[in-house]
């Protein structure tokens, strides 16, 4: 084999690997949003604080976050369905340190209207991923 070959074989396998690397992340991050979401949904709103990432409370006190939500689901009313649009992985985002995260959009029927969701996991330093983000999309 020649050098050339060997490595072009060796950074196909690379990118093979980091793939599976980042699908792995990915489908840790969206189980992680999908438990967000189902909080979210129950109107559980301060447990689903509570699961959110140290950076997000730093910022979001629990009381703001509870009105804030209600005030922003309520116009939707119940989610009948929700479809994952894509995961995409991000080792920077404006405003927020350095780290890894997984910004995942759903498709979500509502009761009172179609929309799309929008949820930022961000890895913690134990390696769980939590919500750093959340914005309904119009």
């Amino acid at each position: 084999m020649t050098v050339k070959k060997f490595v072009t074989v060796g950074l196909a396998a690379l990118l093979v690997l980091s793939a599976s690397v980042c699908l792995a992340a990915d489908k840790a991050a969206v189980k992680a949003s999908a438990a967000f979401l189902s909080l979210v949904d129950s109107g559980q709103y301060a447990q689903s604080w509570d699961q959110a990432s140290a950076f997000f409370k730093s910022k979001v006190p629990q009381d703001a976050w509870v009105q804030q939500l209600s005030t922003a689901r309520k116009p939707y009313g119940t989610v009948k369905s929700r479809k994952i649009l894509g995961a995409k992985d991000f080792n920077s985002l404006p405003g927020a340190p350095a780290g890894q995260y997984v910004v995942i959009e759903y498709a979500t029927a509502f009761t009172q209207n179609d929309s799309g969701e929008r949820v930022t996991m961000m890895r913690q330093a134990d390696g769980s991923w939590r919500m750093a983000g959340y914005f309904i999309l119009q």
